[in-house]
């Protein structure tokens, strides 16, 4: 009785022991749930940085940590420089699109140069997924990075009609950028002066212009020695 008893006993932990690990397994199972992809990093035109991540499982998940990091080559690690880190909500099966403003970028300990933008979807890897190593995503094109002025303002903008200056409306101040004038209807040409405040930005759109009679618009473009930042100053004649 005593040996069956033992025997009991030792089957009764086993068949506990075999339900345990099935719900552990289970457990497991199921935090596979969120399967989180690094689809696609885009350099916009004004530089700021579009990354898409998708969720192909069956559960959303709130607050995914996304680093943006700059890279010397296509392939991205946690090695790489972080400027940003997002955290993005994205629900089941579907593609969440996010944007990063170029302001937003911590470069202060970044050298001046040109790098690829990549993503690092969950590094610190908090959420549990089938796959690990479709969490990152490059840019095709590169960021350039330079300490150089991004001052883009004009010191002056004149205009003449040929006989002298033309009143601009409002008059000239470097944080304006759009004006009129008027000139008599016998004017064919005017001519546009512009002088950048920093001595590196080069400026376009100015010299010699042939108008006609009803409104005549011009841009003058100011870029900045740094390459990068731009403004655009308007005249209508």
């Amino acid at each position: 009785m005593q040996t069956r008893r033992i025997i009991l006993g030792l089957f009764s932990v086993l068949l506990v022991f075999s339900l345990a690990s099935c719900d552990l397994l289970n457990q497991i199972l199921n935090l596979s749930t969120v399967e989180v992809q690094a689809e696609s990093v885009t350099l916009n035109d004004d530089n700021s940085i579009a990354f898409r991540i998708y969720n192909a499982g069956s559960e959303s998940i709130a607050d995914i940590e996304v680093w943006v990091l700059l890279s010397d080559d296509i392939i991205i690690d946690k090695n790489d420089d972080r400027v940003a880190t997002v955290f993005v909500t994205i629900g089941s099966e579907l593609t969440q699109s996010t944007i990063v403003e170029f302001g937003d970028l911590d470069l202060t300990e970044i050298p001046d140069g040109s790098y690829y933008v990549g993503i690092y979807v969950d590094p610190n890897n908090l959420v549990v997924e089938t796959s690990e190593t479709n969490n990152t995503a490059a840019s095709q094109s590169r960021l350039v990075i330079s300490t150089m002025s991004n001052d883009a303002t004009l010191a002056s903008l004149v205009l003449d009609d040929g006989t002298g200056p033309i009143a601009l409306t409002p008059a000239f101040d470097p944080a304006a950028t759009s004006y009129t004038a008027s000139v008599a209807n016998s004017v064919s040409s005017v001519t546009i002066n512009a002088v950048p405040t920093d001595s590196g930005a080069t400026v376009s759109g100015t010299g010699v212009h042939d108008i006609s009679v009803g409104n005549n618009v011009f841009e003058v473009t100011v870029t900045a020695p740094n390459g990068v930042t731009r403004e655009i100053y308007t005249i209508t004649v």
